[in-house]
């Protein structure tokens, strides 16, 4: 029976008899929590709100001044690892657990309400994609919807509703037929529909399966879980292998522009690309710049971009590419391997959608929408046409001359409808077995769990592999723009390509540039994506590839393995949505989206059209990140983390301290200009998404003790930590003065990395 209990700086495990004991503790008085949805900062789901910010804007109570004096308050047991960030409504938490389980307790003591498990709810079996995990999970925040919690399976790809008070189920829709389809994303919800993207496992594949799954993104109609629209990122394959695969939309949650009906997505790298874009690739001898055009990029390859999909239709609005050609998956990790695409493969993708901002330029407000790229690049676009306003360009020169190196030897809700993306474990299958899943993003009905649309990120492949798979739709929760209609989600890479994409990427030497057009993204490629889908069709309104070719699984990590794809292969999708704010550029108010991309690169996209409006390198890329799962904003400045997953050296600012860590960087909202950047102090790998609440950016890390931190939004400083006892992965809600975080991380990925450790409780943090 999991149980909340208090202790002092000590983990205690032991079998509890008693299901709720909440003893008084002595000595502390505590701040209350939420009494209402008046009185209380609601967290309604990963990115926090409609536009993906993870920003407690009505947190008043913690600050600079006062987080130190924050003290444990309880802690609840559910026996297993707890990685999503926690929703909050009206007093009460909601959150998964890898043990299968979903939650609902209340906040004021960490008392259970209600729990469900997932297998027995719905009757799904597990799909044996997830490793260390034999039973149906998820992994996602869920997403609040009026009475409704809405949330994804991660495997099948499958988004379901269930009562908010009870956890009863009320309906269920699948997105994609995909084996290896999965649901990553945390939906966005707006004006009675869901909005998500899908993702997959496809990646894992061995390069004789690598791959035939396309990312998408979708509507559906919150009451009844029908599919409204759903758009691909990537051409169709007609299922077969040898065509685009990938470009999933996996990572945070999709923003909404309401002024402009956009929603604003971004994609991940591609699984597999045609024979005329692996040769194109090789004709570029296998050139990949994060900031310069790319010949193997075709303009329908929505890999590594950031979208506008139109609310109401699905159509794109806009798009911009991000990083040029990158086709990654796992058996052609090494480039050497034999029958792999060409390379590099830097797994550039975007795990995090763009967030939205307004910034000041020369007395002109700029709308535009940010996303940090797993290559460290951070880039800021124009939200009216997708056109760079900004991009870090700080460690340029060096990854270039790194590349250089190579080429020698990574949701939503409105009134009544829910907004989800699917994604996949396909990237783990054979190269034989890759790939057929395609991305998606849906619209469902919240009541029914009826799909009203759902759009999917790839053309159809008709479950043939040797065509586009991938472009999953897998982190974070989508943003919604009220103002324009649209709903927000970045995407994965691509599994698969058809035959033409990596002939193109042989013909380009394998050059992929993150900032520029690839010749081998064809325009309807929505792999390592941002778009803006229609809120109320499904149509995509505009969409931003960023990254180009990159097709990643896993058989093909090793671009030397025989029967891969051409690389490179970055695995450089966004593992989280971009989110929503305003920035002024000039005195002219600018709409944006922002989304951090694994390859390190946030991008800002304008939300009316997808033009880029700024981009920046935060750090080093790789394929952990770069900046993946959520950044954050508070208007003034874009946090991020920095996962730096390949360890390479860079220079922290201002410090100019030389270092491999992983760490944290923020962004001046306004122009991309790093502000601060500082290490893990653990020196480990930081992956968890950060959240901003009244000046204090809370962050966290995967060393095995578990620390969280309260950093000084305006230098760096850090304030307050805390050891949870095991490492961390996800990010924290913040509520009423208290903060909210899970730990441990030894299932999936996990497994195989020796410094994880395995968790079981979620905290409460509470000032005293």
């Amino acid at each position: 029976m999991a149980a909340s209990i208090f202790h002092n700086n000590v983990i205690l495990t032991f079998l509890f008899i008693f299901p709720f004991f909440n003893p008084t503790f002595a000595g502390f008085t505590w701040n209350s929590v939420a009494k209402g949805p008046k009185s209380s900062q609601n967290w309604v789901n990963h990115g926090g709100d409609l536009y993906n910010r993870r920003y407690a804007e009505k947190e008043t109570m913690i600050s600079p001044e006062t987080v130190s004096n924050l003290r444990l308050k309880w802690e609840f047991i559910a026996g297993k690892d707890i990685t999503a960030t926690p929703a909050i409504f009206d007093g009460t938490l909601y959150f998964p657990s890898w043990n299968g389980n979903i939650y609902a307790i209340k906040a004021c003591d960490g008392s259970l309400v209600w729990e469900k498990n997932l297998e027995e709810l719905t009757g799904l079996n597990a799909t044996g994609f997830i490793v260390n995990v034999n039973w149906t999970v998820a992994r996602a925040t869920p997403t609040i919807a009026d009475d409704l919690l809405i949330i994804g399976i991660s495997g099948p790809a499958i988004v379901i509703a269930v009562e908010r008070l009870t956890g009863e189920l009320v309906w269920s829709t699948q997105l994609d037929n995909h084996p290896a389809g999965i649901i990553t994303m945390s939906g966005t919800y707006y004006k009675g529909h869901f909005y998500v993207g899908t993702s997959s496992s496809e990646e894992g594949a061995s390069i004789e399966q690598c791959c035939i799954f396309r990312g998408s993104f979708a509507k559906l109609d919150v009451r009844s879980g029908k599919v409204l629209w759903q758009t691909f990122t990537l051409p169709d394959n007609f299922g077969q292998k040898g065509e685009y695969a990938g470009a999933a939309i996996w990572g945070s949650s999709p923003s909404i522009d309401t002024t402009r009906n956009h929603i604003y997505v971004s994609t991940g790298n591609l699984y597999s690309a045609p024979l005329r874009i692996r040769q194109c690739q090789e004709a570029e001898n296998n050139q990949t710049v994060p900031t310069s055009p790319d010949k193997c990029i075709e303009p329908e390859n929505h890999s590594n971009s950031i979208l506008a999909f139109d609310l109401e239709t699905g159509v794109i609005k806009w798009y911009r590419q991000l990083g040029g050609y990158d086709l990654w998956f796992l058996a052609c990790n090494n480039l050497s391997t034999p029958n792999c695409p060409p390379g590099p493969n830097p797994d550039a993708d975007f795990g995090e959608a763009p967030m939205m901002l307004s910034i000041d330029v020369n007395g002109t407000k700029r709308d535009i929408a940010v996303a940090v790229q797993k290559s460290g690049f951070a880039w800021a676009l124009n939200r009216d046409n997708g056109d760079l306003i900004w991009s870090t360009k700080s460690l340029l020169e060096e990854i270039l001359n790194r590349l250089k190196k190579l080429r020698q030897f990574t949701s939503k809700t409105s009134c009544r409808h829910f907004y989800v993306g699917t994604s996949s474990a396909e990237s783990g299958v054979s190269i034989e077995q890759c790939c057929t899943f395609r991305g998606s993003f849906a619209k469902l009905d919240v009541r029914s769990g009826k799909v009203l649309w759902q759009t999917f990120t790839l053309p159809d492949n008709f479950g043939q592999t040797g065509g586009y798979a991938g472009a999953a739709v897998w982190g974070s929760s989508p943003s919604i723009d009220t103002t324009r209609n649209h709903v927000y989600v970045g995407t994965g890479n691509l599994y698969s390509a058809p035959l033409r994409v990596r002939q193109c990427q042989e013909a380009e030497n394998n050059q992929t540039l993150p900032t520029s057009p690839g010749k081998c993204v064809e325009p309807e490629n929505h792999s390592d994506s941002i778009l803006a889908f229609d809120l109320e069709t499904g149509a995509i309104k505009w969409y931003r590839q960023l990254g180009g070719y990159d097709v990643w699984f896993l058989a093909c990590n090793n671009l030397s393995t025989p029967n891969c794809p051409p690389g490179p292969n970055p695995d450089a999708d966004f593992g989280e949505a971009p989110m929503m704010l305003s920035i002024d550029v000039n005195g002219t108010k600018r709409d944006i989206v922002v989304a951090v991309q694994k390859s390190g690169f946030a991008w800002a996209l304008n939300r009316d059209s997808g033009d880029l409006i700024w981009s920046t390198e935060v750090g080093p890329g790789g394929p952990g990140g770069g900046g993946t799962w959520g950044a954050a904003t508070d208007k003034k400045r874009v946090y991020t983390n920095l996962a730096n997953s390949l360890f390479m050296n860079f220079t922290l600012i201002p410090s100019q301290t030389n270092t491999n860590a992983s760490g944290w960087v923020a962004m001046d909202a306004k122009s991309g200009e790093i502000l601060w950047s500082i290490a893990d102090p653990s020196n480990s790998r930081v992956s968890g998404p950060v959240t901003i609440a009244n000046g204090v950016l809370f962050a966290s890390s995967t060393d095995k003790q578990g620390p969280v931190y309260a950093i000084d939004a305006k230098n760096g400083r850090i304030l307050w930590s805390y050891e949870t006892g095991a490492t961390v992965y996800g990010g924290m809600s913040v509520s009423n003065g208290c903060i909210y975080v899970g730990n441990g991380y030894k299932v999936n990925i996990g497994t195989f990395i020796s410094t994880y450790t395995a968790g079981t409780s979620l905290f409460a943090f509470c000032l005293t």
